[in-house]
């Protein structure tokens, strides 16, 4: 009878912990389908699955812990900071030297930002999106809308969170470009191969006043690398070539992009660092494809970089396919002969608008690149407004191009030049590209 009874009991404690076990499951589980951040949409590659199993387990730890807030508050500052709750409209009248405070959230479902003196999340915060949950590691930049942070995950995987905060008045960029990004990540799940130069996405979210979602981070922009390496033909028809290949992606997934620029592209981190990737879709817009739906005039009466915005933007028309490879041209033109663009050191819209007509008129008379580019001029300046363009021609042009130069195009063995130390120069001469072939044939 004692063997029967201890036999007994050990059965209920092992009913009773497996009863547990399923119960905190259960709960975890529930709370991943209501998430601590309000989740705008979720989205995962096939090679960050993993990334469900850490949610799983941070949550299931979360409750064990007793931890029920809205998001954990690991980036309380030091015990020797005075921090204290006050608004952002009160921080410019805050007399206190703390170098943290905290912002206070309007969140329904509680919790608070922890920010340091200028507005930026601290080292340490923690914020949760439905299959992912990070913490800031850095701030790397702002921008007229919102912050970039460095951030990692549970494995030490690293991130970069793109934020936003309401602005009375202003619209939401972030909010078109999380769609932008929700149909790319769509397209990817089925073609992968179909989207290889722009970004994936693994969740977004707001808390309080804030909008967010985490990316892939990439390396440094190519406005930067131009500014400090001297580029030669080989790299420039291979970059020409990879920028032009993310437009035709995003145009293909149904978005234009609406501010092409150097600016907007970056190469990719090991083992990705030959790859051009097309950022920043906080402008991007759906694509029209009936002209009939097209509006007469555009809700701004400007947009883009006055340097490469297209002559749609000039006029205050819609954008459409066609005048994000005219700015793609642009792009391409101040790389490769910069100090020959007519409209460089312009800064009156009305003189550059006339500037940029006068040159799709007669391309020869100003560029003196590659002929190749001079068709693509022709081809773009053809195009009727939501008319697809022909991405397969100006393809096989570009590919014309890299063979007068002896340059693949799609070569992604060779290095570019900013890989090598000894093209860094202080300030490069960027009057003409080097050692063109084609050129010096033509001579």
């Amino acid at each position: 009878m004692p063997a029967a009874d201890d036999s007994n009991t050990r059965f209920k404690v092992l009913l009773l912990w497996v009863t547990f076990f399923v119960t905190c499951h259960v709960i975890a589980i529930y709370r991943c389908r209501q998430p601590r951040c309000k989740v705008l949409w979720p989205s995962v590659e096939a090679s960050d699955r993993s990334a469900l199993w850490h949610t799983f387990r941070a949550l299931y730890a979360d409750f064990v812990m007793g931890d029920h807030g809205h998001h954990r508050r690991e980036c309380s500052p030091s015990k020797s900071s005075k921090s204290r709750k006050i608004s952002k409209s009160s921080k410019s009248k805050s007399k206190s030297k703390s170098k943290y405070h905290e912002v206070e959230s309007k969140s329904k479902m509680g919790g608070s930002l922890c920010l340091d003196l200028n507005e930026h999340l601290i080292p340490g915060t923690v914020i949760t999106v439905q299959f992912l949950r990070v913490s800031v590691v850095d701030h790397l930049g702002s921008g007229g809308f919102g912050d970039l942070y460095l951030v990692k995950d549970d494995m030490d995987n690293k991130y970069a969170m793109k934020t936003e905060y309401k602005r009375e008045g202003l619209s939401s960029r972030m909010k078109m470009e999380v769609k932008a990004y929700d149909q790319i990540m769509k397209y990817r799940s089925q073609n992968p191969e179909g989207v290889l130069h722009l970004i994936s996405t693994f969740g977004s979210g707001a808390v309080g006043d804030m909008k967010f979602f985490v990316m892939t981070r990439v390396g440094t922009c190519v406005d930067k690398l131009i500014q400090k390496y001297e580029i030669k033909w080989n790299s420039a028809l291979r970059l020409f070539t990879q920028m032009f290949d993310g437009i035709a992606e995003l145009h293909k997934v149904g978005y234009i992009h609406r501010n092409i620029k150097p600016a907007n592209y970056s190469i990719g981190l090991k083992p990705y660092e030959r790859r051009i990737y097309l950022i920043d879709l906080g402008m991007s817009v759906l694509r029209v494809e009936d002209a009939k739906e097209l509006p007469e005039t555009s809700v701004y009466q400007f947009l883009g970089t006055l340097m490469y915005a297209p002559r749609a933007s000039h006029m205050s028309k819609p954008q459409t396919a066609k005048d994000d490879l005219e700015s793609w041209f642009y792009s391409c033109y101040d790389i490769m002969s910069p100090s020959e663009v007519p409209w460089a050191k312009e800064t009156n819209r009305s003189v550059v608008y006339h500037l940029k007509e006068e040159f799709f008129k007669n391309p020869t008379e100003f560029f003196k690149g590659p002929t190749q580019f001079v068709e693509i001029v022709q081809i773009i300046n053809r195009l009727q407004p939501c008319e697809v363009p022909d991405y397969k021609a100006i393809r096989k042009l570009l590919e014309s191009a890299g063979t007068d130069e002896d340059v693949k195009v799609d070569d992604e063995d060779t290095p570019f030049d900013w890989e090598l130390a000894e093209n860094k120069v202080e300030e490069p001469d960027r009057k003409c590209l080097k050692t063109r072939k084609g050129h010096n044939k033509q001579k």
